[in-house]
């Protein structure tokens, strides 16, 4: 084989390999367009839960039906999935409301995450009127420690 051969040969190599990294570059790109399409599908529907959770709380807050942990208990905070997420629409709420949402019992839930507290009372069929909010948090940390 000659040396104008060997040059074609590798040249041809070259372009199907460059050929190949470019179908790998699009795929990784690709990928990555679908997975942020999906995240920020999955951020806007746990922000109109957020929304829809608050709306309801101040609705029931306003009409004196209920409020306080009860309430937010029945909102299924849970499903907004993050401590952070969580403590937002628990602070909207109170802002709308007018009312401390936690009262007494702030300083009990400062140091827990949120989204386990709400996930352990639902589990548990937690009644606010029978188990006080220390307990749900003792609760939630022994659950936490395992």
């Amino acid at each position: 084989m000659g040396t104008g051969e060997l040059i074609a040969l590798f040249t041809i190599v070259i372009m199907v390999l460059l050929y190949f990294a470019e179908v790998q570059r699009r795929k990784i790109q690709e990928r990555q367009r679908v997975q942020h399409e999906q995240t920020m599908e999955r951020d806007k529907r746990l922000h109109d839960l957020k929304t829809k959770m608050v709306d309801e709380y101040v609705d029931r807050a306003r009409k004196f039906i209920i409020d306080g942990p009860h309430s937010l208990a029945r909102l299924g905070l849970e499903q907004l999935e993050s401590d952070q997420r969580i403590r937002e629409a628990i602070k909207e709420m109170s802002v709308r409301s007018g009312r401390d949402v936690w009262g007494r019992y702030e300083e009990h839930i400062r140091n827990i995450d949120l989204a386990e507290f709400f996930k352990y009372v639902r589990e548990h069929k937690v009644d606010f009127n029978k188990t006080s909010i220390e307990e749900m948090v003792e609760g939630v940390r022994k659950l936490a420690e395992r």
